[in-house]
């Protein structure tokens, strides 16, 4: 494990500078009261806050740029270790510019503005960023949120035949975490079964 690079805010101020530009491009012939916005997909090892900052930060230094708002994406697989499930969770957070209030008390005959709620076919919506936890035999240890993280691990249960009949679970507990079945018969290893899921948690999004 190891923090964020110094370079972070770097590359994400950039993000939002190339949104800025091609927003700009797209939007640059569109009249009226209208409210800007970028959509920037954060990996699951961001931390929301931090990037709060800096985009809180952006809208300080750049004042005029042509945005208003910038929403801020996270989409992770998550797990409840005691349920032993595991989901798909979207997280949204909006950092407004100088601009976005003005907008906001622009509506008709003195209503007030709102974004629209996002919903999503797949998965739960969180409130709060999911944080990053170790474990230790299902017993909760260090949040080590905003941390880059790599582990890989191959556990092997073992699972004994009984009458000619056997089960066994397969499963990933946590990204990298991979738990194999291993079916012996009379004190020798007869087989073993290896899960083909993501081992590390990856998530696409199409369109």
């Amino acid at each position: 494990m190891s923090p964020p690079h110094p370079n972070e805010q770097a590359n994400f101020n950039d993000a939002i500078r190339k949104g800025c530009e091609n927003l700009h491009k797209q939007t640059k012939s569109e009249t009226g009261d209208i409210c800007r916005m970028i959509m920037l997909r954060l990996s699951n090892a961001a931390s929301i806050a931090r990037c709060k900052e800096w985009a809180a930060w952006y809208f300080a230094e750049y004042p005029d740029d042509p945005i208003d708002v910038i929403l801020l994406y996270q989409a992770a697989v998550t797990s409840d270790v005691v349920a032993g499930t595991s989901s798909v969770t979207h997280h949204i957070d909006a950092v407004t510019g100088p601009r976005f209030e003005i907008w906001c008390d622009g509506g008709a005959n003195g209503a007030r503005r709102r974004l629209p709620k996002m919903q999503f076919l797949v998965g739960t919506v969180a409130t709060q960023q999911p944080r990053l936890v170790l474990m230790s035999d299902g017993v909760e240890g260090a949040d080590v949120s905003g941390w880059y993280m790599y582990q890989r691990v191959d556990a092997y249960r073992k699972v004994e035949f009984s009458g000619g009949t056997a089960q066994g679970t397969l499963s990933t507990p946590a990204p990298g975490v991979m738990v194999h079945a291993v079916f012996e018969q009379d004190g020798q290893p007869a087989m073993i079964l290896k899960s083909r899921s993501d081992r590390n948690y990856s998530l696409a999004l199409l369109p």
